[in-house]
């Protein structure tokens, strides 16, 4: 674990008030009202300071020098445990002492969440003893990838649903097989036997047969997968997903497969909760067997998608006010490599997704983008779902394997609207991922048990995912400490590295502090 915090490692301490501010400040947690005027008065004092001053830049302090001087400046005295496990040495020249005070206070920030309140706690504790809590108070600390690595290998092993099948699970899958096979049964049942429609007709009815049959094997696979996961020993990660349509399943066990099989993280024998490979037919058993998945998890991973719902959310909030990590997964639109993507979806996808983003205003707010892409866009977008409304209903059978086909090939505009759609899909996770990162006030959440605010750290490809499970998973996660606002009137944030999202946050506002510090933990 490494922390780095510009601000401190780039102070020019040449005066008394320089290291008055570093030691009262910034290690231990306090506000330098009233000090400052006193060192002015206490000439005494200032010359005694000013001599330790001296030699912390000529020849450094070691641990009963050190709290000589927090003495002199009306501070606590820290135990040798402290001053060893925080500075790292046994004698501290300046670049030292920086150092160990920005350990400090990133250990403060994701332990405490107070700076004031963590001094206290480990002034007086020896070094085996802050070691267990800070370990016991931040998952985070242990370095799990030799255990994992170590781990005996799955006996009853999860049956691999392939992406293509997985949407089958879904209640809407079964009720749009059936509504539409009733429909086709009726058709045929109105026809005479060869005539040509009814040959189509009946030739259609056995590639309906044959995804019921694949539906089928589905279940049992997603059924016996389920009761695989309550059987594990270990559970590593919970992927939060909604999903509803079939190109949801399909890009969410995409996705999923892409991370865990990446050449960090694949050896580790990683246990997770994969949602498009198992089923459950009961809603409230459903809901047991997600809920022990989360807590059993040690993080959450989070996919942000087309729509989000109140059950994926809650289990977003859920993770944080246990104080564990969430990972936000937010696509990064590649325009053309998303073009060639959903121009094999269904057509029924073009409509989904366009009132979802016409919903959210993207078109709205981005009229100038659009109409420098296609100037006559709304045109276009009208007409063609026109036309695709018009074929839906001459053509109700979607789940044809060649029903989408029939259409693009007989609509000229087609490559227009998916570069529209392409644009539109970008500007929309762009700004949910800045929302998350810059102005949601939900994606921090207080731990319940510790008071700690936690963050969601936001990704934007499985790469950035797959690198940010590994350095969590072998504590080598890296955070910057940044001030934000006026000194006195901002917040102190811990910034992960790889996401470069804020973990946690610490206020400058002492009424917020002071109240909520007598309250919380009581």
């Amino acid at each position: 674990m490494n922390f780095f915090e510009e601000r401190i490692e780039n102070l020019s301490i040449d005066t008394i008030d320089d290291l008055a501010k570093l030691i009262i400040c910034e290690l231990c947690g306090k506000t330098f009202f009233g000090a400052e005027n006193l060192l002015k008065k206490d000439s005494i004092k200032n010359k005694s300071i000013q001599l330790f001053l001296d030699s912390l830049k000529r020849n450094g302090l070691n641990w009963p020098q050190f709290n000589e001087l927090l003495l002199l400046l009306s501070m606590k005295r820290v135990s040798e445990g402290f001053f060893n496990y925080f500075f790292r040495v046994s004698n501290i020249d300046m670049d030292n002492v920086k150092k160990g005070i920005i350990n400090f206070r990133g250990m403060s920030m994701l332990c405490f969440g107070n700076f004031r309140y963590a001094y206290k706690s480990l002034r007086n504790k020896n070094q085996q003893e802050i070691e267990k809590i800070l370990t016991d108070a931040c998952s985070l600390l242990v370095n799990r990838e030799e255990a994992c690595r170590e781990r005996a290998d799955e006996i009853v092993t999860i049956e691999k649903i392939c992406k293509d099948d997985t949407w089958l699970m879904g209640y809407i899958s079964k009720r749009k097989i059936e509504e539409e096979l009733q429909v086709l049964e009726s058709k045929i049942d109105s026809k005479r036997r060869n005539d040509p429609t009814d040959l189509q007709f009946r030739k259609l009815l056995k590639v309906y047969k044959s995804i019921e049959e694949r539906r089928e094997a589905s279940l049992k696979s997603g059924v016996r997968n389920t009761k695989t996961y309550l059987t594990w020993d270990y559970m590593d990660v919970y992927v939060a997903t909604s999903m509803r349509n079939q190109w949801e399943y399909s890009e969410t066990s995409e996705f999923i497969s892409k991370v865990f099989s990446n050449s960090k993280l694949n050896s580790l024998k990683l246990r997770f909760f994969d949602p498009t490979q198992s089923f459950c037919d009961s809603r409230f058993d459903k809901g047991l067997i997600e809920g022990l998945m989360l807590k059993r998890a040690l993080f959450t991973l989070y996919m942000a998608q087309e729509s989000d719902t109140m059950g994926k959310d809650s289990e977003l909030a859920a993770t944080l006010s246990q104080g564990k990590l969430v990972v936000a997964y937010v696509p990064e639109i590649n325009i053309d490599e998303y073009i060639d993507r959903v121009s094999l979806y269904p057509i029924c996808f073009f409509k989904s997704r366009y009132l979802n983003l016409e919903s959210e205003e993207v078109f709205l707010d981005n009229d100038e983008v659009f109409s420098k892409i296609f100037e006559n866009y709304s045109e276009m977008l009208s007409d063609f779902f026109l036309k695709c409304d018009k074929y839906i209903s001459d053509n109700p059978f979607t789940l044809d394997p060649d029903h989408s086909k029939r259409f693009i090939e007989q609509e000229s505009n087609f490559n227009n609207i998916c570069r529209l759609m392409a644009n539109a899909e970008k500007i929309y996770f762009d700004r949910r991922a800045r929302t998350l990162i810059e102005f949601h006030p939900l994606a921090i959440q207080v731990h319940l048990s510790s008071g700690v605010a936690n963050g969601v750290l936001v990704v934007r490809s499985h790469d950035q995912c797959a690198k940010l499970i590994y350095a969590l998973l072998s504590g080598q996660l890296c955070f910057k400490i940044r001030h934000i606002g006026e000194i006195g009137r901002g917040v102190t944030v811990l910034e992960e590295s790889i996401s470069e999202c804020a973990f946690r946050v610490v206020t400058d506002d002492e009424d917020i502090t002071n109240s909520f510090w007598n309250f919380y933990l009581n």
